[in-house]
């Protein structure tokens, strides 16, 4: 089929279809990029206010990721990168600070002279980043043996205390679920991208992200409101119906972004909240704090690059799960800050509850199932998005890529 008269059909402007968009552009068609609401970016979303750029949820950008090395310009993103580290509040106001010593020398004295975490967990914390370093995001995910995070901690020897301050609460804001009962083989490639990248957010928020790859486009029109409620596969004809708005239109190949009905995906939730404060100790610059205790609504917080127009600082917590109230949150919230953290907290300036914040689900895989990307000559539909492969923006990215070649090569038969 010629390309330049090639109708594709890129249904989400979410990660996923902002790089199936965009590959395509490159391998010469001119798609088009159907979202249902109305802005791009799917789950990165930025509300900016005062000048103050509010996420939707804590997102960090891993620098290492492949995808993320590929497609973006991170110098341009003007990033915000944390410290290698973490403050821990265990059973006292005052944190605790561990980081990784090869990489911020700052952390020595303090993560050497640490009683959170034993000697051996300190050997074999480096064990496994030189292990983990020879190993790639396929010999990860490919490998048979699977356990949960929370078993997989206990098998390697970390000793209660280093899990229970550390692991559990950091993994736990990851994940967005309290029991890592995630997969141990997203743990390795995550632990793996956290050792050999930055942990950053663009200044001017999440939300950069997709604008930046949105502004690469030359050929690719956007439509905007526009709910895709139906695909229709002719086999016939070699093309796919969608039903746009309650009208029909017909395309040669179609990627779909949006897990399909058949696929039960679970999804895990969290509030976060963002809080004025009068004044920060500078340890809590540029770093992630963690609260140990199960019993705390609060699992991580960072205090945000800008600042207020009174001068004041401004929090982001992150609080698990979907509990409801949203005013007796708040409440909660500034009281443990007080008695766990001695941080008063003033305001609260924005607060966002997240349902659907990340896809969860036992089966990872570093590539597609072989019927979402190989062509078939009855079939010009295909699929992308990060339930394919594991929940990360590295994943989105790839199976969008890995669609749009699919399409290519389907395309190249018909």
């Amino acid at each position: 089929m010629n390309k330049n008269e090639a109708q594709i059909a890129v249904v989400g402007a979410g990660m996923s279809g902002l790089i199936a968009a965009l590959e395509l552009e490159r391998l010469g068609y001119s798609p088009q990029l159907i979202e249902a609401s109305d802005q791009i970016g799917g789950r990165l979303k930025t509300d900016v206010e005062n000048d103050i750029y509010y996420d939707h949820g804590f997102q960090v950008l891993l620098t290492a990721y492949p995808e993320v090395k590929r497609y973006l310009d991170i110098e341009a993103l003007d990033l915000m990168s944390f410290r290698p580290g973490a403050l821990l509040f265990e059973d006292s106001t005052r944190p605790i600070q561990i980081g990784d010593v090869n990489r911020d020398f700052n952390f020595l004295w303090s993560t050497l002279l640490t009683s959170v975490a034993t000697l051996k967990d300190k050997r074999t914390l480096r064990k496994e980043q030189l292990r983990l370093k020879e190993e790639n995001e396929d010999t990860i995910f490919d490998r048979t043996a699977h356990t949960t995070t929370r078993v997989y901690l206990r098998e390697k020897g970390y000793s209660a205390r280093f899990r229970n301050a550390f692991f559990i609460p950091f993994y736990a804001g990851i994940y967005l679920e309290p029991d890592l009962i995630t997969s141990c083989k997203l743990f390795e490639f995550v632990f793996k991208m956290f050792a050999e990248g930055d942990a950053a957010i663009p200044r001017k928020g999440i939300a950069e992200i997709p604008r930046q790859i949105a502004t690469r486009f030359e050929r690719t029109s956007i439509r905007f409101n526009k709910r895709v409620s139906r695909i229709v596969e002719d086999s016939m004809a070699n093309s796919a119906v969608l039903l746009i708005n309650g009208k029909k239109e017909r395309y040669d190949a179609v990627i779909y972004t949006s897990a399909p009905e058949q696929v039960d995906l679970k999804w895990n939730s969290c509030w976060n909240f963002y809080f004025e404060v009068d004044e920060v100790n500078k340890k809590f610059k540029d770093i992630i704090s963690l609260v140990a205790s199960r019993d705390s609504l609060i699992n991580n917080f960072y205090i945000l690059p800008q600042k207020t127009a009174k001068a004041k600082s401004i929090l982001s917590v992150t609080v698990l799960g979907n509990p409801k109230d949203q005013e007796q949150l708040i409440k909660s919230l500034q009281l443990e800050f007080s008695a766990l953290c001695d941080i008063h907290l003033g305001d609260c300036l924005k607060s966002f509850y997240i349902e659907n914040a990340l896809p969860t689900y036992k089966k990872m895989r570093s590539l597609p199932r072989p019927e979402h990307v190989q062509p078939n000559a009855n079939s010009g539909v295909f699929h992308a998005g990060d339930y394919m492969l594991y929940p990360s923006l590295n994943a989105a990215m790839k199976s969008g890529r890995l669609a749009a070649e699919a399409a290519d090569r389907y395309l190249a038969l018909i």
